[in-house]
């Protein structure tokens, strides 16, 4: 099997975004619309930050505050972990996992690519790891 880059893992993608002003509600909701767990920040095709599930459930309902009320740049997180459409979707594994997080932004230059999953990636690795096995020499697989 051919290396997977980010690059094609994003590729064709519908990215969900929400601008800094808008609610937490008014994002939540084109998240579940979208059955996506989590939604990039822009501003004029920029990206600011990412709020995602936990960003949610930690900063917003379990700090009580009020998601009709709370704007996304007062939740959002904004130290992001990006990945780089010419790196390989392990690459993005190994960032996403150095830096805990579930969702990682894929750039190709400037310009935002997409994004993936933690889930995403680690269906393609068992799918890669599959294909390997099945196409090995039956004899080497028990060495």
């Amino acid at each position: 099997m051919n290396t997977i880059t980010l690059g094609d893992v994003v590729a064709g993608q519908i990215l969900v975004t929400a601008e800094p002003h808008e609610t937490v509600t008014t994002a939540s909701k084109r998240m579940a619309a979208a059955y996506k767990g989590a939604v990039l920040v822009v501003s004029g095709g920029k990206m600011l930050g990412i709020f995602t599930e936990r960003d949610l459930l930690i900063r917003v309902v379990a700090a009580g505050l009020d998601p009709d009320k709370t704007r996304m740049n007062e939740v959002m997180t904004s130290r992001l972990i990006v990945g780089r459409t010419y790196e390989s979707y392990r690459t993005g594994m190994e960032k996403m996992a150095a830096g805990n997080c579930r969702h990682l932004p894929v750039l190709d230059g400037d310009r935002i690519a997409g994004m993936v999953s933690r889930r995403q990636l680690m269906a393609l690795d068992i799918e890669e790891f599959e294909h390997d096995m099945w196409s090995s020499e039956p004899a080497l697989l028990f060495i």
